[in-house]
């Protein structure tokens, strides 16, 4: 991407906030979410430009870039997180500070409890920090080397619940998977209870994906290393 296209896409509610509301700017709106979104999962989410634009005012598009830790999953994007809920401990909306939160467990592994008047935040900091450094790689989960062999047992464990208990199979780690694999997964309804042939077919579907040349701790984009390195296809 573009260098001038990142900063204009960062800058572009900074640009035009000030403007009144024409016809199109929900779309627009929506757009420009999409596309951060994406960037984040291609660009170092640890670079001043990122930091300096969850530090504003921002409502939706905010709330979704501090949410967006699950997608980025970077260690170097673990401080910008624990400073945005820091930040808004005491003061902004509680989805906020949930969306922080869920950015580091997703980085770390680690918990806090929003609600906790006596939480220790800096413990809970620190814990993060080490859980991440301990991965000693560029891309984490949960405080372990990324790895999409850890997700796919995930989602064959997941749907075998869902299959279980009789009950609709959401299993977002087949989102993960597509999207770092770039070969798509079955489709689970989810207005029907999850049937053993669901559940073979996940099964399947995670076996051809884990048999790709995946290295721990690297992040992929449709089969690309995020990085620049070996990707997952030929």
């Amino acid at each position: 991407m573009a260098a001038a296209l990142r900063d204009d896409l960062y800058d572009w509610r900074a640009r035009d906030g000030a403007r009144a509301v024409g016809p199109g700017d929900e779309l627009l709106e929506v757009q420009h979410q999409s596309l951060v979104a994406c960037l984040l999962t291609a660009t170092d989410a640890a670079s001043p430009a990122w930091s300096a634009y969850l530090g504003r005012d921002g409502g939706a598009v905010v709330e979704t870039l501090a949410a967006s830790g699950a997608q980025v999953l970077a260690a170097s994007a673990l401080d910008g997180y624990l400073d945005l809920a820091r930040d808004w401990w005491d003061d902004a909306p509680a989805p906020w500070v949930r969306a922080a939160i869920d950015s580091v467990h997703a980085l770390a592994g680690t918990w806090v409890d929003e609600w906790d008047e006596d939480a220790d935040i800096d413990a809970w900091a620190d814990e993060a920090r080490a859980a991440v450094a301990a991965a000693g790689t560029s891309y984490v989960h949960q405080g372990r080397p990324l790895s999409a062999a850890t997700v796919g047992r995930s989602a064959v464990a997941g749907v075998a619940r869902a299959v279980a208990s009789g009950r609709p199979a959401a299993v977002v780690e087949l989102e993960d998977l597509s999207t770092w694999s770039g070969v798509m997964a079955p489709r689970l309804p989810r207005d029907r209870p999850a049937t053993a042939a669901d559940a073979a077919a996940v099964e399947e579907y995670v076996a051809v994906v884990l048999a790709l040349p995946w290295r721990d701790g690297v992040n992929y984009f449709y089969g690309h290393d995020v990085d620049g390195g070996p990707g997952l296809h030929p």
